[in-house]
This record gives C-alpha cells, sequence and structure tokens, in this order.
C-alpha cells in the first residue's frame, strides 16, 4: 500500500485539538448545509482552507478510549458538516482505536506501562476535499497484523473491517514519535 501523503508531524504531545498543526490556523466550523463538506458563504466567513485537522488530547490506552474517539469523531464531523462520513468512519475509528488500546497492552490485558507512565492513544482526522483520513497514533513500535480468523472467532476483525471498509489503510512512523501511526482514507460517500 501507498504511504498517505498526510502532515508528516507526529501530533503534539500536548494534544490541542483547536489548530491546524500544519498551518497554525483555527479549526473551521462549517456553515449547515445538504450535501457534504465544509463550505463558507458571503456572509463575512472566512473560506475553508484545507486540511481541516482536530486532534483528541492524549488518551490513556483503556478500553474507554474508543468510545470517547467516536464522540469526538461524531461531533467533528457535524461541526465540519461532513455527517455522510460518521457510520463508516465511527465503525473504523472504534477499530483503530481498539488495536491501539490492545497494541499498548500485555497478553493479560494490562497497560504496557513505558517509564512508569500509561502509555497514551491519539486519535487524529484530517479532512481535504471529498476526502476523510483517521489516524490512530499509539506509542509501540510493533506493525499492525492482519489476521486470520475463522468464523466461530469472536475477536480479531479488526484490521480486516479496516481494510473493507477504507478506500486506503496503512502504518507509518514519524522521526519524533516513538510508536506508529495506522491510518484510513475514506472517500466523499456518494449521493443517492
Amino acid at each position: 500500500m501507498n504511504a498517505y501523503p498526510s502532515p508528516s508531524s507526529p501530533p503534539p504531545r500536548d494534544g490541542r485539538a483547536d489548530t491546524i498543526h500544519s498551518t497554525g490556523l483555527p479549526r473551521h466550523s462549517a456553515e449547515s448545509r445538504a450535501g457534504v463538506g465544509p463550505v463558507s458563504h458571503a456572509n463575512g466567513r472566512p473560506p475553508v482552507r484545507y486540511p481541516l485537522v482536530s486532534q483528541m488530547t492524549p488518551l490513556g490506552a483503556l478500553t474507554s478510549a474508543p468510545g470517547a474517539a467516536r464522540a469526538h469523531l461524531r461531533n467533528t464531523l457535524a461541526e465540519w458538516n461532513m455527517a455522510a462520513y460518521t457510520d463508516v468512519a465511527e465503525l473504523l475509528t472504534s477499530e483503530l482505536i481498539t488495536n491501539a488500546v490492545l497494541a499498548s497492552t500485555d497478553e493479560q490485558g494490562n497497560p504496557v506501562y513505558l517509564s512508569g507512565q500509561l502509555p497514551v492513544v491519539i486519535f487524529r482526522m484530517i479532512a481535504r476535499p471529498a476526502v476523510l483520513v483517521l489516524e490512530a497514533w499509539d506509542l509501540m513500535q510493533t506493525p499492525p497484523i492482519m489476521r486470520q480468523v475463522d468464523v466461530w472467532d469472536e475477536s480479531g476483525r479488526g484490521l480486516f473491517l479496516v481494510h473493507t471498509l477504507a478506500q486506503r489503510w496503512n502504518w507509518k512512523t514519524a522521526p519524533d514519535w516513538p510508536g506508529k501511526c495506522v491510518w484510513a482514507e475514506l472517500r466523499e460517500p456518494s449521493q443517492p
């Protein structure tokens, strides 16, 4: 798979979600309208500048992280007027963050503390015209592995779902980040 040309810098450790990290611009909210994507009208609002980026504050690598990331996704997509992405993006977010949490735990499901600190995961969304990218950052360098599962297995299908539902997905490392990022790209849903 090709590497995604997302902002090359890892998420800042402070997790600020109110700026576009590549430009320092404020996060834009979207006018309500039919269709997909932010819009700016001649009402004195500046035009939308892509990419739109929203990042959560770092979350403890705990079982509560996927739910928090899904709530952030729903709120941000509504703000950006990109709600048509919500259903698939919510499932992908859940799988990406769950995998990041699992990568940060041992065989018994306990967090793997790093230098005495609880591991964290960071969820970031990047929107460009007709494209939404979801990123899950964790502190572990182990690559994600798509497993073969049997019909009756109760888990292990996360990356298969990501592979099936996303237009593209992959993982990457960044020079200033100790772990990895797994990302998934969605394209604008077809209009009925």
